[in-house]
């Protein structure tokens, strides 16, 4: 039967090596960052050169002594390590909202400072009526004629407090903070369609055209109005060159028959005034829901 040296079921670690010691099978040295595994009982049979008496157990990485230190590399609170053709090496933290990226040679990473996101539609002003009722929308001192070619206002899930046929809603230009300009200088045409049960509003089966003259307001929708939605373009609102110009088109539900209306609507304001925005109310009750949107479109 064999015989089992149970001192010897383990690696015994030695320390560093030394060249007066007698060394059994098994033992561990360390010698020049290695380690070695004694593998035939001897003295004096140094480690690098005695394979017949060591088994290399563990080598020492490229800084030849205990392996790679990256804490030498890396130096700074949120430095990055990565791998070149020649070893480790250290990309520095980069500046605040840098992307990360592969350079163009495809050899390592950099960091990128990205393009400024810029768009020639930019959001202006934006309100929505919840619950409370209010009686007018002041859009104001958000035209700005140098930067922009021209405006559209979005405007949807509107209704009034008055669904009767006596309330619309209109709109007026303003020359100054909160005041709407009453004077009749509000001038347009409109092409209404209009629908019910029993077909279109008149009856006949055309159109209704329909112009506003020397008007102390817009009117952006008829009566009645239960849930409305409209579209507005607005040019050179502060011109004192060219006159205010208004492009409409709106869709009404009308609660008390029913009625569905779409109306189109061109129409100026007939002196060149600057104008530092447009207010939007109806002319009995209040606006109790709706969303009004301002966009500026880029020249």
């Amino acid at each position: 039967m064999a015989t089992i040296n149970l001192g010897a079921i383990k690696f015994n670690w030695k320390g560093a090596y030394n060249n007066g010691t007698t060394y059994a099978v098994d033992d561990v040295v360390s010698s020049g960052g290695n380690s070695y595994v004694c593998i035939q009982a001897s003295t004096g049979n140094a480690v690098g050169n005695a394979t017949a008496y060591w088994n290399l157990m563990s080598q020492a990485g490229t800084n030849g002594t205990d392996g790679t230190d990256v804490g030498t590399t890396l130096t700074t609170q949120s430095d990055l390590l990565y791998r070149d053709g020649s070893g480790l090496q250290r990309l520095p933290k980069g500046s605040a909202n840098q992307l990360l990226r592969i350079n163009s040679g495809a050899t390592a990473p950099e960091w990128h400072t990205p393009a400024t996101v810029s768009s020639d539609v930019v959001k202006l002003y934006h309100q929505e009526i919840t619950s409370s009722a209010v009686s007018s929308i002041y859009i104001q001192n958000f035209f700005n004629d140098s930067v922009y070619a021209y405006y559209e206002l979005q405007i949807h899930s509107l209704s009034t407090s008055n669904d009767s046929s006596s309330s619309q809603i209109q709109a007026r230009m303003m020359t100054s903070t909160d005041t709407p300009d009453t004077g009749s200088n509000y001038f347009a045409a409109a092409t209404i369609w209009g629908a019910t049960a029993s077909g279109d509003t008149d009856g006949s089966g055309r159109d209704i055209d329909a112009s506003s003259w020397n008007f102390s307001r817009n009117n952006i929708e008829g009566g009645d109005t239960n849930t409305s939605a409209a579209q507005i373009k607005i040019f050179n609102p502060t011109s004192t060159t060219f006159k205010t110009y208004m492009q409409s088109s709106c869709y009404s539900l009308h609660a008390n028959a029913d009625n569905l209306y779409q109306n189109y609507q061109y129409g100026h304001y007939n002196t060149t005034a600057a104008h530092i925005g447009i207010t939007f109310y109806p002319t009995s009750g209040t606006l109790d829901k709706g969303n009004f949107t301002l966009y500026g479109y880029k020249k």
